[in-house]
Formats: structure tokens, sequence, C-alpha cells
């Protein structure tokens, strides 16, 4: 997303308006009401907790509202809310999913407690995972209280695998094929069963069943009041299956669904390949000349009939933006393209994805991923090895702020990198990591709402929250290339944002210019791996 001049100053104070309910819970409201009830409460202590919706899907932050006692007719002080998460749901690994537990930071929120009776604060929460949740608010010495919500799926689906998030498996290894499937049913109703499995080739020419289903285990979720989701994620054995790319359908107890190009199934890991990163194809944008489209057709042509990669990976930004009630039909147009594809996508959600709305003259932060999960990808963030290497794809946020070029994102949550640095980088291998937004740039940003910068490089276009984090990782892991997207440029930056005299000094920033808005120089980079190490990462036109 480049600069867009006269409009962007439009939407500017409309931004400024929103950005004041952003993840850093900027919005502090003094209410004077009064209530016989808060003399039961001490100065600083938290009243009440409010949470909207009270149902929350995947992709929909979730705004939390926590009202504290204020200190009528005494003097001010600062307190401290801290938000933890504890929880237990559908987790990405290396090589499907499973349901796991486990204990995060949400965030710390700094109040100033005044002469007001009551002080509100509203915390913006967007979890990254769909579950389980109960989160503890704390104030000084005072008792936690306690809020549990359930996170989940916007549509019954396949979690994994899916169009955007396919399984590669080995034949040659005791690799099997997981299986995740989210379904609703009435809370009295009998929980999710799969009845059948099918795979067939993309070419449609032969159909195999799986039925050697090796363990399987079903939670349950609440989805309204009167519903329950089920996640189930279950293992099958692929020894009878030959060698192939494959369509997926699974029928349970109530229907059946399906994804086009989910599965791949190989002999074993090569010991040299080639994977091919494309980004910010923006399908569906109005106000450029051109068919983004049909660019994309013939780039993804050239790119399989050519190069031959064994995978692709599109780094955000698929489509412009997205309106069902307005014939905006972008996501079903990219889904159109990738399944001319004869080799697997990966994808990932940018800023653009986010977009569904009719006002496509303002930016503003929208946040929800609805869309993308359900045509593409139900999994946000994931991880996947091949060929000795750890690829982490990770989803880098939505709109934070913003100037006269690309907006910054929000960036990486706290429960992104303490999974990344826990249970997603595998540190014995070499790391990729892919996102959409860079973590390092060589200016500073200058924008509305900037955010300050307190490290060697700069942080134009970059993420908001963690960037130091996410850099120091990258520094003392094995990391060799960040691969990344949104500001239709072609860089390669030192963690410093300085250009580099080694072209492998590890680790190294990479961004990558626009899959189909650049006619003459649209196109991605060819990545060349070779036993686990990065040979070569150049850009092509794919003309």
């Amino acid at each position: 997303m480049k600069k867009q001049g006269f409009w962007c100053r439009i939407g500017l104070l409309f931004l400024a308006i929103s950005l004041v309910s952003s993840s850093t819970g900027v919005l502090l409201n003094e209410n004077s009401t009064t209530s016989a009830s808060l003399d039961d409460y001490a100065p600083g202590e938290i009243i009440n907790v409010t949470v909207s919706p009270p149902y929350p899907h995947l992709g929909t932050p979730i705004d939390l509202t926590i009202t504290l006692k204020g200190n009528p007719g005494e003097s001010r002080f600062n307190e401290t809310i801290t938000v933890t998460d504890t929880y237990e749901g559908i987790i990405a690994v290396p090589g499907g999913i499973t349901w796991m537990k486990g204990e995060s930071l949400v965030t710390h929120l700094s109040v100033t407690i005044g002469r007001a009776s009551t002080y509100t604060k509203k915390v913006r929460w967007d979890p990254c995972f769909v579950g389980n949740h109960s989160l503890s608010f704390e104030t000084g010495i005072f008792p936690a209280r306690r809020k549990n919500i359930s996170v989940h799926y916007e549509t019954p689906t396949i979690i994994y695998p899916s169009l955007g998030c396919p399984a590669i498996l080995r034949k040659n290894t005791s690799e099997q094929l997981i299986i995740g499937i989210a379904e609703d049913r009435a809370a009295q109703q009998h929980p999710l069963l799969i009845k059948e499995i099918n795979v067939e080739r993309v070419n449609g020419v032969d159909t195999y069943s799986i039925d050697q289903q090796n363990s399987c285990r079903v939670h349950w979720i609440a989805a309204s009041e009167t519903s329950v989701q089920d996640e189930l994620v279950a293992c099958y054995s692929i020894n009878t299956i030959p060698v192939g790319f494959y369509n997926v359908s699974i029928t349970t107890n109530a229907t059946t669904y399906r994804w086009p190009h989910a599965v791949q199934i190989i002999d074993d890991d090569p010991s040299e390949f080639t994977f091919v990163q494309l980004t910010d194809p923006h399908i569906g944008k109005s106000y450029v000349p051109g068919n983004e489209k049909k660019e994309l057709l013939k780039k993804i042509r050239v790119i399989t009939e050519d190069l031959q990669p064994d995978f692709i990976v599109i780094s955000g930004d698929l489509v412009d933006w997205y309106n069902s009630r307005f014939h905006a039909a972008t996501y079903p147009d990219f889904v159109d393209v990738l399944v001319t594809c004869t080799v697997p996508v990966y994808t990932l959600p940018g800023n653009h994805d986010r977009y569904e709305h009719g006002l496509k003259l303002f930016y503003a932060p929208y946040m929800d991923l609805s869309s993308y999960h359900r045509y593409l990808n139900p999994l946000s963030d994931y991880v996947f090895d091949y060929g000795s290497v750890n690829f982490i794809m990770l989803n880098s946020g939505y709109d934070y702020s913003r100037w006269e070029n690309c907006p910054e994102s929000s960036g990486l949550t706290d429960l992104q990198m303490d999974l990344l640095e826990h249970q997603w980088g595998n540190t014995t291998l070499n790391h990729i990591i892919i996102m959409h937004h860079p973590a390092v740039n060589e200016i500073n940003d200058k924008g509305l709402g900037k955010v300050p910068n307190s490290l060697p490089s700069g942080n134009d276009e970059c993420i908001a929250f963690h960037r130091a984090e996410f850099i120091s990782y990258c520094q003392e892991n094995n990391v060799s290339l960040v691969l990344c997207g949104h500001t239709h440029e072609n860089h390669v930056y030192t963690s410093e944002g300085t250009v580099p005299d080694d072209p492998f000094a590890w680790p190294l920033f990479v961004q990558t210019d626009t899959a189909t808005l650049k006619k003459e120089r649209s196109g991605g980079r060819v990545i060349v791996i070779h036993q686990g190490i990065v040979e070569s990462y150049e850009y092509q036109s794919f003309s």
C-alpha cells in the first residue's frame, strides 16, 4: 500500500479518533457518577470488568472495559493494571495443530487515579487462537477479578489443513495427517464425530479414503448462550495414499466440509528446494489501472511452469478490501487464482485483508479477519518444517498509525512472542520468518500517532509492539531471513537498518515489492535452500 495523497489527509481526523481504542489502552475516562456501593472499594481497586462482544469469534478483537475506584478528596497516585490470560485452545505446531494449555501476559496498563469517583480504562484485545480464556485483572494488593471468554471460529470449518495452510506430509517417515474441525451444535446434542475423510487429486483423476484414525480428542467452547462449538483434533495414517497433491473433504455427523489444494504427499524432504515469496497482490484495487487478478494468474503460471518451486508463500494484502453486500467479491477472486496453482500456497493476512467496508477512501484501524479465515485459512499464525528449515508465519497486526506512507502495524502480542520463543521456533533448524509488515527500516516514523523508537534501525512502516523483542529473537536464534511486504519496495537490511556488506550476514530483514501493481517490475523473491542453508533470495519480475 503506497501513498494515497489527498485522500489520506481526509481520513486523518477519523483515524485519530479511532486510534484511542487501540491496544495501548490510551482511552481514559473520568466518571463523576457516585454509588453507595463504591464505599465497599478502596481507591485504585477494580470495581467492574465488561467484555464486548460476549461470544467473540477469531478475527474480531475484543473490548475489555475496566472500571476502578477513584480517590475523591485525596491526592492523585498511579496504579498499574495487569491482565493475564490463562488459556487452553487450538495452537499451531510443526506439521499441524494441537490443543494446548498455558498462561501469557495480555498487558500492563498505567492509570492515574485522581479525585473523580471512578476511572475507566478500555483495552482492545486480539486473541490469536480459538479456545477458552480465563482473564485475570489485578491492581495493587487487591484480589484479582476474572472473566471467562470463549473465542470460537465464526464459521464451522476444517481448521487444518486448508487452502491457505496446506499440509505437506512425508511418506517415508511416520508422519501423520492431523485433521482439525470446528463445528457448532446445541449444548444437548451429541459431540462432533468424523464419519469419512476423502482426498482427491487436484486434477480430479483419483480419490482415496483415509480411515486409519490413530487418535482423536474433542473439546468444546461456548459459541452463544445456547450453543457450543466442538474443536476436534485427530491423527490419521497416510500409508495407503500415493504421492500427490490433493483436495480434502471431511464428512461429520452433521455435514461435509471441503478445502481445495490442502494436502500434498511427498516421499521425503528434499536436500535442495526452492520456494517463492509473493506479496501485496491487492486483488480488487479499484483506483489504479489494471486487473490484479489477471496479473496474479500470469505470475502463478510463469512460476509453476518455469521455476516449478516446492511451494509459494504470499505475505499479506491478498485483497484490497472485501464487502459482499456491495458485490466486491475479492476473496472469491483470490481463491480462483490459488486453485490454478499446481503447488501448495501458504498465506498470511495483511492490513488490507481486514478492510471489510465500503468507505475505501478512509484508512482506519480495521481489525476484522473473519473473511480471511472463512475463505483461505482459519489460522492466523502457524509453523511448518520443510527441508530442514523451520518456517514461522506470523500475523503482524492491524493499522496502528499512519501519515502519507503505509500505516505502521500494531505488531506482535505477548502471546505471539511467548509462542515464538517456546513453541514455534525450532532452534536446531534454520528459521525463515514470514509476516506482512517489516520489523526494520532505515528511517523513522513521522506520521500521525507515530511510534517512538529507541533502536538503531528505523521503524517507519514497521510493527509497533514487541519490535525490539522480535529483533532480539532473530539475532539470538538461528534466523536467516525475515521476509515481508507492505512497503511495495525491494530492500534488504541488517537489524540496524543498514544495507549489509555481506548478503549472507544473518539475520537479514527483507522487504519484497508488490506482485501485481507495477506491471513491468511486479514479481517476487525466489529463495533457494541447500542442506537447510539459504543459497539465494533474489527478486525476479516473472514477466
